[in-house]
């Protein structure tokens, strides 16, 4: 593509041509802000409520947990596949396709006749998951330069606020409304979230769009082969059994998949995902934070819930004993998450973008050490989960960022996902990781974990964390590629 094709492009989405200004940058940054309410409820509300849907299903867990695995699976698919048609053909396009297709999959999980087709529905749900790098790419379209920073940190914010919603309202939906209600929720948010992308974002064209539009399918079906096999070699992986014959076979499978992946793509000529500029310094440097941001978002998600089961068998700790509770609780981090994401923004000229990284990292250490020690009362248990928010909403937005910087437009929205995707395999690795370490160790009190195990696993989510900071000095200085293209 020519400079000329590029600015012909840029000036197309821009203030002087009719685009956005003014009001409207406002009412597109709203409509990508509501556009997370699907993607919040559909990962939140569903995993307090497996029990319920176990009992009302008369099925075990391992079945009701496909809830969740499913979606998981259809996620890691869906997420680089849907960036890369978001490159090709509009990123506000195909975000009112993944919201769509998650309001579909709503609607089918809260008219579904058995446990089979609830978790049809559910897997449809993951599309949801595309919605966060499809909206952090298409701020790159429709804001003026200077207003890109701030529509990051907003939507890094409210993307990453959720853990504590699911907690507070799950039990609340399910015990007035019943279980269909979940996914209703998720519905009727997305189909809002449609009619406000429609009439904002659906019409903007991609930066830097033109030439073929060639999709690898191919390549998005190797993909599917590599990751797929892995997500359910982790997910499954504790209930096959690591060394089980179904577990080798997944490895196996997902190994050939990435090689025969890795081939393809080298050779096409359209990619589904540009190996070559992902193997850039200034995208490829990002990999160790993107799974250290992992540890940093999850970690707390998945350990706090255990102080209730540790402090149903230990009378000397104040502790609520419901999800509730729990939910109520990890409303800090959420505050601090609301906080943390806009404060990159304050802060962008002051201080560079990586070193907003490191400082998070530093921040989420804090966070754990603190769980670690002093996780006996709820007000410290509150302040850390509030620092970790915090960090969490520097870390996503300073990561967007810098993948914005990393790469030219053209390729924006597939490096954005093929990041989260990896968030997304290192999220799964560590909730496995920790739960080994808490299952392996439990008390005969009930089966509740130990304290000692408890503090082990949070020590080592701060040591993942502490190597995610020093990662951040792999990262290079400058190298800024969105020059290549200015965005209005």
């Amino acid at each position: 593509m020519t400079i000329q094709e590029r600015s012909d492009d840029v000036s197309e989405n821009s203030p002087e041509s009719g685009g956005v200004s003014g009001f409207r940058e406002f009412a597109v940054i709203a409509a990508l802000m509501f556009s997370a309410m699907p993607f919040l409820l559909a990962e939140s509300l569903y995993s307090p409520a497996l029990p319920a849907f176990a009992a009302h299903y008369d099925k075990p867990i391992s079945d009701v947990s496909w809830l969740l695995t499913g979606h998981t699976l259809f996620a890691a698919v869906i997420t680089p596949v849907a960036g890369r048609l978001g490159d090709l053909y509009g990123r506000g396009k195909l975000l009112v396709v993944v919201i769509t297709v998650t309001g579909i999959g709503a609607v089918v999980s809260a008219t579904a006749p058995n446990l089979t087709v609830v978790i049809i529905g559910r897997v449809l749900q993951g599309a949801t998951v595309a919605a966060v790098p499809l909206a952090l790419s298409v701020v790159r379209d429709a804001l003026r330069p200077e207003r890109v920073g701030l529509g990051v940190s907003l939507l890094s914010a409210v993307f990453g606020v959720g853990g504590g919603f699911g907690f507070l309202f799950s039990g609340r939906i399910v015990d007035n409304l019943g279980l269909d209600w979940l996914a209703w929720s998720v519905a009727i948010v997305a189909a809002i979230g449609v009619l406000l992308l429609l009439a904002t974002v659906y019409h903007f064209k991609p930066s830097a769009a033109g030439g073929r539009k060639n999709v690898d399918w191919y390549g998005s079906l190797l993909l599917a082969v590599a990751l797929v096999p892995l997500l359910l070699y982790i997910s499954k992986g504790t209930e096959w059994g690591w060394l089980s014959s179904n577990g080798l076979m997944c490895l196996a499978l997902s190994l050939l998949g990435a090689a025969a992946f890795t081939k393809a793509e080298l050779t096409v000529q359209h990619p589904m995902v540009d190996l070559r500029a992902l193997s850039r310094r200034a995208v490829w440097s990002l990999n160790l934070p993107a799974l250290a941001d992992s540890v940093g978002s999850l970690g707390a998600n998945f350990l706090i819930p255990q102080l209730v089961v540790i402090g149903a068998v230990r009378t000397d700790w104040n502790w609520g004993q419901t999800a509730t509770d729990v939910g109520t609780l990890m409303l800090a981090g959420s505050i601090g998450i609301l906080l943390g994401g806009p404060l990159t923004n304050v802060l962008k000229n002051r201080i560079d973008h990586t070193t907003m990284l490191a400082a998070s990292f530093a921040i989420f250490f804090v966070e754990y050490t603190m769980i670690a020690l002093f996780h006996g009362t709820h007000a410290m248990v509150a302040v850390a989960l509030f620092l970790g928010g915090v960090g969490f909403g520097i870390c996503s937005a300073a990561v967007a960022n810098l993948v914005i910087r990393g790469v030219e437009p053209s390729l924006t929205a597939v490096t954005m996902a093929a990041n989260y995707t990896l968030r997304l395999i290192g999220g799964s690795i560590l909730v496995q990781a920790l739960a080994a370490i808490l299952t392996t160790s439990a008390s005969s009190h009930g089966g509740a974990p130990t304290e000692t195990a408890f503090r082990t696993a949070a020590f080592t989510c701060a040591g993942l964390v502490l190597l995610g900071g020093l990662s951040t000095r792999l990262i290079p200085r400058g190298a800024d590629h969105s020059a290549l293209a200015p965005v209005r």
